[in-house]
């Protein structure tokens, strides 16, 4: 938000504050506590969780509508109001301010290192589609130098006249000057306060307590003010966590507290490169607030992945919140959005959650089970505003809770969608996992009882932490089926056999597991991509039989080594009745994948040979249900 207060705080907390005096702590004493004119990040209980996004979304959409004279759709949640962005890119000072050095062992290399990683990540490049007036749009960020201070902090909190006389005084120690593509980051060390204006970090105004924000002063100093967000005294409340619950959530996948910061300087950064001056990017007013891209998304975030990360950029693991996309009109961490389907594996039982006998009727129960590799058991997680409906892939139902209890112990059935809050769901990192949070009931999803067998029903209940509560996200890989167009049947392991050698055949397609292929991208050989085809029923790579280079070489399933073997390039063919086809050529032999003696019959083998272009050598990847 404006002074960029990472913004939870609902509208009626917002009321809240225009009205209530200047808070009175001892530091103002002899010190000046401004009005606020930043945008900023507030704490997890200044109001219902997540509630005030959804709201503002809601407020928006209306806002924008009647601000168009046709009120059309096309109308964006976050207009552009005619001032500039950083465009190009953003050289990013930061200034750990840390007198006594109370941080955690890599705190300030892990928040570099975040700063190195974010300009090329997929999450700053969405932010090309806010541009300035001239077409410059913010492409990328680059941390230009960083600083420890060790000078004493004035009193405890600080105040944003503190945090611009520190900016001021890095500058001067340090050469660095102001500009309109500079910004610069001041990092406290843990469990000092921090306040703008009557608003302060949780451990002095609890209520409508900040965890952030950013701002400007002068004509073009940009900057952000970041407290150490694991702070004890903060009590949680700038970390993730379940509503109506007191046991601590959140998620360290480098395993320190830097983690948790770098969540809310994420916040901010795409704040600021949109919103610097508070003329960029944002809401039309809501309640005489503005909203900017981070505001109406703050604490949402993707599935975790088994490092309790839900970006990795760089091969670096990160837990970020997502940002608003006005291209989709939801909360997103990249500008793709591809179709995606996961397995949502329990923590305390490892069983699949899944949808009783598999059935396709409303108000079938929800239970966990044994993965069975079923398509009950996948699920897409379909964003709706800050939010998601949790759709089933065999089903096409969402799921919902039970008549819209709110109550302890209430069923979770699939149900079809009738946009209602009851069906919308959101996450909050927990570890390595995630919980499950109903909108509506702000109740958890968990496993009755803590049960661990198949078909223990999944219920909501209150947050508390427990193993039952915690579920992980394992994506399912795409399946495809290769079909040759001159037989019109499709690559199969012989006998569907799941053993190391087992020939491959072409069949008649009939669903099977051994007609199922997962493309794994395998990095690239001369400057193409190369992949790896793996077998869904065995779990193996096709690969030419003992690496051999001659026409004829039978084409196998093996145990993946990663071999040159078991890498194949997929080249772009022409079409076949529409459809795109390929030559598949493995990497080592240089020979494609071929029907022997160009064959139409079922039980032919598939080996390799010299490329002459045939239809036997072509085919097609077809998507299946997988």
């Amino acid at each position: 938000m404006r002074k960029g207060i990472l913004p939870l705080l609902g509208l009626v907390a917002f009321f809240i504050m225009a009205l209530t005096p200047a808070t009175t702590f001892a530091a103002t004493s002899a010190r000046t506590a401004k009005a606020p004119s930043a945008h900023i990040f507030p704490s997890r209980n200044a109001t219902p969780l997540l509630s005030s996004s959804s709201t503002h979304i809601a407020a928006a959409l209306s806002a924008n509508a009647n601000a168009t004279a046709n009120a059309s759709a096309a109308s964006p949640v976050l207009p552009y109001h005619g001032g500039p962005v950083i465009a190009g890119t953003t050289n990013v000072y930061a200034i750990f301010w840390e007198p006594t050095n109370n941080v955690s062992a890599n705190y300030n290399s892990l928040i570099s290192r975040y700063f190195d990683d974010v300009g090329s990540s997929p999450l700053y490049q969405n932010l090309k589609q806010y541009p300035q007036a001239d077409g410059a749009f913010p492409s990328n960020a680059v941390l230009a130098g960083s600083w420890v201070d060790t000078g004493a902090y004035p009193a405890n909190p600080v105040l944003d006249s503190d945090i611009q006389t520190e900016v001021t005084h890095a500058q001067n120690v340090n050469g660095w000057t102001s500009s309109g593509n500079n910004i610069f980051f001041v990092f406290t060390e843990k469990n000092e306060g921090l306040c703008s204006g009557s608003t302060c970090t949780p451990d002095i105004t609890p209520t409508i307590g900040l965890c952030a924000y950013h701002d400007y002063f002068g004509t073009n100093t940009i900057y952000a003010a970041i407290p150490y967000a694991a702070s004890p005294t903060f009590d949680g409340l700038c970390t993730p966590g379940a509503p109506n619950s007191t046991a601590p959530a959140g998620s360290r996948p480098n395993n320190d507290d830097a983690d948790l910061t770098i969540n809310l300087t994420s916040h901010e950064e795409m704040e600021a490169a949109t919103d610097p001056f508070g003329n960029g990017w944002a809401t039309n007013p809501i309640a005489n607030h503005y909203f900017e891209i981070g505001d109406l998304c703050v604490w949402t975030f993707a599935p975790n992945n088994a490092q309790g990360a839900d970006v990795v950029w760089n091969g670096h693991n990160y837990i970020v919140q997502q940002e608003w996309d006005n291209s989709i009109n939801t909360c997103d961490l990249s500008s793709n959005h591809a179709a995606k389907y996961y397995t949502i594996q329990n923590l305390n039982s490892h069983e699949i959650l899944d949808i009783l006998n598999a059935s396709t009727a409303q108000g079938a129960s929800l239970v966990q089970w044994s993965n069975h590799l079923g398509v009950s058991q996948q699920w897409d997680l379909v964003p709706d505003g800050t939010l998601y409906e949790i759709v089933n892939r065999n089903s096409g139902l969402v799921l919902d809770d039970y008549h819209s209890g709110v109550n302890d112990g209430t069923p979770v059935v699939q149900w079809a969608n009738h946009d209602g809050l009851s069906q919308l769901w959101y996450l909050v990192p927990d570890g390595a996992n995630d919980q499950i949070v109903n909108f509506l009931s702000k109740r958890v999803l968990d496993v009755y009882h803590s049960g661990l067998t198949n078909g223990t029903p999944v219920v909501q209940w209150t947050g508390h932490n427990g193993a039952s509560q915690q579920w992980s996200f394992n994506a399912v890989k795409p399946y495809y089926a290769i079909q040759n167009p001159n037989s019109g049947l499709v690559l199969d392991v012989n006998g569907g056999s799941s053993a190391s050698g087992a020939s491959t055949v072409q069949e008649p397609y009939q669903g099977h597991g051994s007609q199922q292929w997962a493309l794994l991208a395998d990095g690239t050989r001369n400057g193409s991509a190369i992949y790896q085809l793996e077998n869904l029923n065995s779990g193996l790579v096709l690969d030419d039989y003992h690496s051999q280079t001659t026409n004829g070489t039978p084409v196998i399933q093996w145990t993946n080594h990663n071999g040159i073997g078991q890498q194949w390039f997929l080249i772009a063919d022409g079409t076949h009745n529409g459809v795109p086809i390929y030559l598949i050529k493995n990497a080592n032999s240089g020979l494609v994948l071929d029907v022997y003696h160009s064959q139409k019959t079922a039980g032919a083998a598939v080996i390799q040979w010299t490329n002459h272009n045939g239809a036997s050598q072509q085919w097609s990847i077809l998507t299946t249900s997988a």
